[in-house]
């Protein structure tokens, strides 16, 4: 992003809102990992059942507690931002 970002604050700013950036991917092993950049990914598995995918990332355990987040926050957003692109089943974080 250049300029530190300005344009994201700006944003930020008119709605009052926190607003995250995330790189997308049509390949939903790379748009999981841009979801979970954040954080020590160590392996993406994504199975496909019918027509919806069954993802289970797996990160470092040090980071494991955040990535899931305060009463599972972070593991809800994942959720929702894989959701509106992929069909999601499932996704579990280990």
């Amino acid at each position: 992003m250049a300029n530190g970002g300005e344009k994201i604050q700006k944003v930020r700013n008119i709605l009052k809102k926190n607003v995250m950036v995330i790189e997308y991917s049509p390949d939903i092993v790379v748009f999981t990992r841009n979801v979970f950049h954040r954080f020590r990914v160590r392996n993406v598995k994504v199975e496909r059942v019918e027509n919806e995918f069954s993802v289970v990332v797996h990160v470092d355990p040090r980071d494991k507690a955040r990535a899931i987040g305060r009463d599972g926050e972070n593991l809800k957003l994942a959720r929702e931002i894989i959701g509106r692109h992929f069909p999601l089943r499932n996704l579990l974080i280990s």
